[in-house]
């Protein structure tokens, strides 16, 4: 009888406030679908607001699942789950319950498999694929943020046909704009200077003789 009681009370269970599945609620199907890589953190931002508007403790119990130094584990039978050394409460089951329905939903690819392979573990999923995505999101900002980095360093970048060369400074311009969203910082304006004089055509960069003085922004809109 005492299992049977833990059970009900660490089943999850909307909140007095909200009977309704976040997932039919409005706003959701305006969500963009999560794919993986550097879209991370626009759709994270999104994704905590909108919860958080819906219901104000997400904030909190998200921002707890992120700081754990270990991936939460299925609780034995009639037992809460912990997060750390915290037992959560029976909203917060709620809320990991919720989230893992809304994970199930908007996401595709690498993230949507992270997510898939939890479902037979019906009390930590929702923490588990939030704390597992997290994770798969950091590693691969980081890989890009090297991968931007080396490119715009690179001393082997190659000039390009000056018929290709509009396209070419767009693409740079992606990139550094990619750079700044993932890091925080403007990438450095004599790594700019450099990557852009690199691909001029050679008659080009004769010409431009006052690039150096200028800095990027002139060269790259001469």
């Amino acid at each position: 009888a005492e299992v049977k009681s833990l059970q009900s009370s660490f089943s999850p269970q909307a909140p007095e406030a909200s009977a309704k599945h976040l997932t039919s609620r409005k706003g959701f199907d305006g969500f963009n679908t999560y794919g993986g890589g550097v879209q991370w953190k626009d759709w994270r931002f999104s994704t905590v607001r909108w919860l958080t508007q819906e219901y104000k403790p997400f904030e909190e119990l998200l921002q707890k699942i992120e700081r754990l130094k270990k991936e939460p584990e299925e609780p034995a039978d009639g037992t809460p789950l912990k997060l750390g050394d915290e037992v959560m409460s029976v909203e917060q089951h709620w809320c990991c319950e919720e989230l893992y329905a809304l994970l199930s939903q908007k996401t595709k690819d690498g993230p949507k498999i992270i997510v898939r392979n939890l479902e037979t573990l019906p009390v930590s999923r929702g923490a588990r694929a939030w704390y597992r995505l997290v994770r798969e999101a950091e590693g691969q900002i980081e890989a890009r943020k090297t991968e931007l980095t080396e490119k715009l360093h690179d001393p082997n970048r190659k000039a390009v046909e000056a018929g290709n060369l509009a396209a070419a400074v767009e693409q740079l311009e992606s990139e550094l704009r990619e750079f700044e969203a993932i890091t925080g910082k403007e990438p450095d304006e004599h790594a700019m200077v450099l990557a852009l004089k690199r691909m001029l055509p050679k008659a080009i960069r004769e010409m431009l003789q006052t690039i150096d003085q200028d800095g990027y922004k002139a060269g790259s809109s001469t």
